[in-house]
């Protein structure tokens, strides 16, 4: 085949089993050989803005360890994912409404992000020994603000910098089928959370500490 290829590049092809003449079968064949892409080092970011989404995912990730070379003490994690409408890549719309995650450490610190998310959802401050059922976030509208930040490769990935109450009337619904953690099986989880949960120190059913740490970003 790579030697029928060469020769076909240079002109030099065999005519058809019909008889068609051998340079417009030449001219067809360096249109195909021109038809090429080229696989890039990763999947382009959405572009920074705020979008209007919905929750479409909560993972319970148990307690994790601190980043390495990170302060603080293992913690309980919650890995919320945000179906974003209207998001663009280049700013170009996306077809498929992407799925953006950030993990939140069960932290009640001023510092901390997960009392910033439930005033969102709540429409209030949680109060101290309230129970909440991370499940009934599903489909709860917010806005998403997204940020782009350098790896250490150099390669850009985005972030989610805030939640904030949405704003839109109309929002359409979830796209993709909810998932849960626990609830869903496990596989049908991304690979990172799969090894998150893997890598958990402790059963999730224990209490972690309750003191400020490490919030981190993933994206889908």
């Amino acid at each position: 085949m790579a030697n029928t290829s060469t020769a076909r590049s240079a002109g030099t092809s065999a005519p058809s089993a019909k008889g068609a003449p051998p340079a417009k079968t030449s001219a067809a064949n360096a249109i195909l050989s021109a038809f090429v892409i080229e696989v890039g080092q990763g999947a382009t970011p959405v572009d920074e803005g705020a979008y209007p989404a919905r929750i479409s995912a909560v993972f319970d990730l148990g307690i994790q360890a601190p980043p390495a070379g990170g302060k603080g003490v293992p913690k309980r994690q919650l890995a919320v994912g945000f179906e974003l409408q209207g998001a663009t890549c280049l700013d170009i719309e996306l077809e498929t409404p992407p799925i953006i995650f950030r993990r939140y450490g069960q932290s009640w610190g001023p510092k901390a992000e997960l009392p910033k998310l439930l005033r969102v959802l709540l429409g209030r401050d949680a109060a101290p020994g309230e129970k909440l059922s991370p499940p009934d976030w599903i489909g709860r509208p917010v806005t998403v603000t997204v940020e782009h930040t350098q790896r250490t490769d150099g390669s850009t990935s985005a972030r989610v910098a805030s939640v904030t109450r949405c704003t839109v009337k109309a929002l359409p619904e979830l796209t993709a089928a909810p998932l849960l953690y626990p609830g869903s099986h496990i596989t049908e989880l991304p690979q990172w959370a799969q090894d998150a949960i893997a890598a958990a120190l402790h059963s999730t059913a224990a209490a972690a500490p309750a003191a400020n740490g490490y919030d981190g970003d993933v994206a889908q």
